[in-house]
């Protein structure tokens, strides 16, 4: 329910506290694969921020920031 809480154009220090329960996984040299199924830019997969929960890694969410505003949300419920 927390990731239903996130909007574009919050901060995304807003987001992480929304998200703060759950395990945050900012993009890197080893994580810049494109999400299956999400049409992303290059600039927007370099920038997006995963969020996992930890126990229930299925469960996941994205925020693709820029300039520390949430530009977009994608969500995938379990």
């Amino acid at each position: 329910m927390d990731a239903w809480s996130l909007k574009r154009g919050m901060s995304v220090a807003k987001a992480d506290e929304i998200m703060a329960r759950y395990v945050q996984n900012p993009s890197g040299p080893l994580s810049g694969a494109s999400m299956v199924g999400i049409n992303e830019s290059e600039e927007e997969r370099d920038a997006r921020i995963l969020y996992t929960h930890k126990d229930h890694p299925a469960d996941w969410c994205v925020i693709y920031p820029k300039d520390g505003v949430v530009q977009r949300v994608v969500i995938h419920p379990d």
